[in-house]
């Protein structure tokens, strides 16, 4: 059961810092080109990621338990 939840741990990180790299690297560099940018469509550009981070941390946590 230890591997299991060791396993989920390092899949959980690694999503985590790609969904970072991929918000720093790709979705930023696009919202400064926008004009007239509210903090509405940056929070927008933030919902997929926390998403998808919200899933993976939802499993490691069961896999924890």
């Amino acid at each position: 059961m230890k591997k299991k939840s060791s396993t989920w741990k390092t899949v959980f990180w690694i999503v985590t810092i790609l969904c970072i790299l991929q918000f720093l690297f790709i979705r930023l560099p696009q919202i400064r080109e926008t004009p007239n940018v509210t903090g509405t469509y940056i929070l927008g550009s933030l919902i997929p990621n926390g998403l998808i981070i919200l899933i993976f941390w939802f499993i490691k946590r069961k896999s924890e338990k």
